[in-house]
């Protein structure tokens, strides 16, 4: 689109002329311009009928994770509670975890399903350390 150029110095309106342009402005778009076209990795999965994959999360959603050791009071604790953790036939339930850590001093910091997580972890370890 050819827009006419403005010149504002007052040297060049001696000669007395009206510029006016010859486009309508009302008749312009005023939308941006956006292409039809797809990417060549679009074309390409649109051929195979699969659906386009998903972008994962680069950051989960609830900030970093901290993640704290477990002190020998807190695994002595457990220990002192629920006796020996390789032989126990079934995890404690979220309400035992919960019990738990309510009547512990050292446990007050964790939660039931990091309590329960921790004990099958170790369960996991030491089923793997006997099988080697």
């Amino acid at each position: 689109m050819l827009m006419p150029a403005l010149n504002n110095n007052d040297e060049n309106d001696d000669d007395g002329e009206d510029i006016s342009s010859d486009v309508d402005l009302d008749s312009i778009d005023k939308e941006p311009f956006i292409s039809n076209s797809r990417s060549i990795s679009e074309k390409d999965n649109t051929q195979g009928n699969n659906p386009p994959k998903q972008k994962r999360r680069s950051r989960y959603p609830f900030g970093k994770t901290k993640r704290v050791r477990w002190s020998k009071e807190e695994r002595a604790e457990i220990t002192s509670l629920l006796g020996d953790i390789e032989n126990l036939d079934t995890l404690p339930s979220l309400k035992d975890c919960n019990n738990l850590i309510q009547n512990s001093t050292f446990l007050k910091n964790r939660t039931p399903p990091q309590l329960k997580t921790w004990i099958d972890n170790q369960r996991k370890a030491t089923a793997r350390k006997r099988s080697t």
